[in-house]
């Protein structure tokens, strides 16, 4: 997963042409934490989301405290 989210990362900055990147993971999952995490991500918070269920399949059991990392272009190129 680290190589996967690597490549999306770069992707974003060198394709895209962004200049932040950002990502969450539901904080019952820490393992996504962990791959973000090894990809140069850095933690920022922890906030409480409320999904629409009536928008998204499942999402009763997405809302909750997700975490979020973000990663800035001048830091990926020091990576």
């Amino acid at each position: 997963m680290s190589e996967a989210c690597k490549r999306v990362i770069d992707f974003a900055f060198h394709v895209l042409g962004a200049e932040k990147v950002h990502a969450t993971h539901h904080i019952e999952n820490p393992a996504s934490g962990k791959v973000m995490q090894k990809c140069g991500m850095r933690f920022v918070k922890t906030a409480y989301e409320e999904l629409d269920p009536k928008h998204i399949s499942g999402s009763e059991r997405l809302s909750g405290n997700h975490c979020h990392y973000e990663i800035k272009l001048s830091d990926w190129k020091r990576t």
